[in-house]
């Protein structure tokens, strides 16, 4: 005879129909977290939002104008 095991908290003594933590709510993601804050404060995810767009397209800008300058060193170089 083997006893019972709940596989939801790891307790024995009842099965995981019979545990309490069948009803209870698991946690928000973080999508569902980032809609809700949107949602409460539309203002300032906006403005969260524009910062990470420039910030992202200064970086992509960053790097797109060093290879840029590499390619136009090396073809200067083999000009002179």
């Amino acid at each position: 005879m083997t006893p019972d095991y709940c596989v939801r908290c790891g307790r024995q003594g009842h099965t995981s129909d019979e545990c309490s933590l069948r009803y209870r709510q698991p946690a928000p993601t973080l999508m569902e977290r980032i809609d809700r804050f949107a949602a409460r404060f539309p203002g300032v995810a906006a403005l969260i939002f524009i910062a990470v767009i420039a910030l992202g397209a200064g970086i992509a800008g960053a790097l797109d104008a060093d290879d840029a300058l590499h390619v136009a060193q090396s073809i200067a170089s083999r000009s002179v």
